[in-house]
């Protein structure tokens, strides 16, 4: 039997959140690959988009191992668990999981695994509505240019500044010799020592450190084929490519409704025409109505 899902212009932002907030994880299936000897916490500011001057944060975290490295969102793991406490306490229904978040926050569900599965590979998991969408590539050999002439005190480490040109957009980042391990926030990485700032040259992204720990902290994945709750769909799991995925995360802000329909959220048919009160047959000028404006993204290329 088709399904018909009816589209009200007011629903616009619930629709495009089902893009930007994707379903919530089984935090009880995580599977242990490695623990961490030292952790670095970042605050990650980003434009939420081209038009305005508006700009979020997400608290990150980079666990580095023994044999592997993870970075991740704690604003993401935190949305999960809360997800996870109302779902076994049957208080769901209705639940905002991040209205604990500040209005300037918000969660990305990226994780980034490097030298999984194997030395000198970079696997990253993007969530994106309810599907876990995961690609590998050779870990970034990024042409840092350094200049140990410019310096600067971060979290009580004397920092030195190198710049680079990655993937389409120019960088600046400040890393410390005092902790000579070649890491730092995203995909940036390869200096003689940890990365503790960073930022691109439009002003978009800033990456900040904002402690450093020696905590154990245990090294996990997803295990996307377990469902851990009854009556709770188990998040899918799909291998791509880099640029697939690039074109599927175009989609959040270029065609929402698009993006919802390909994960089986929505099924669009008819929607109802401001003007004259009626239901009409969805056309191109509508859905082209339901577009955000431009989401920069870190890769340009």
């Amino acid at each position: 039997m088709k399904k018909t899902f009816i589209i009200f212009y007011c629903c616009l932002s619930a629709i495009y959140a089902l893009a930007q907030d994707p379903d919530c994880r089984d935090v009880t299936q995580k599977t242990i690959i490695d623990s961490s000897f030292l952790s670095v916490t970042y605050d990650f500011t980003f434009a939420i988009d081209t038009l305005s001057d508006i700009r979020y944060t997400d608290r990150q975290r980079l666990d580095i191992g023994s044999h592997f490295i993870h970075y991740f969102s704690l604003l993401a793991d935190k949305t999960d668990s809360t997800m996870y406490r109302a779902r076994i306490s049957k208080t769901q229904g209705g639940l905002n999981p991040r209205n604990w978040m500040a209005a300037n926050e918000k969660d990305h569900y990226e994780n980034y695994y490097f030298h999984y599965p194997g030395k000198g590979q970079l696997t990253v998991w993007t969530t994106i509505v309810n599907t876990e969408y995961i690609y590998n590539e050779p870990v970034p050999d990024i042409d840092w240019q350094l200049n140990l002439g410019e310096s600067e005190t971060i979290l009580s480490h004397q920092c030195y500044k190198a710049t680079a040109c990655f993937r389409g957009r120019s960088y600046e980042v400040w890393f410390t010799l005092e902790i000579p391990v070649q890491a730092g926030p995203w995909k940036l990485q390869g200096l003689p020592g940890l990365i503790l700032k960073a930022k691109d040259n439009k002003g978009l992204f800033l990456w900040s450190a904002t402690g450093i720990s020696q905590t154990k902290n245990l090294i996990f994945m997803y295990d996307t084929k377990k469902q851990g709750l009854s009556g709770t769909s188990a998040i899918r799991e799909k291998i791509i490519s880099r640029a697939q995925l690039q074109k599927l995360q175009r989609k959040i802000w270029d065609d929402p409704i698009g993006l919802a329909e390909q994960h089986g959220k929505i099924t669009a048919s008819v929607a109802l025409d401001r003007k004259t009160g009626k239901m009409v047959p969805v056309t191109e000028e509508m859905r082209l109505s339901f577009r955000k404006p431009y989401i920069p993204p870190l890769e340009l290329e």
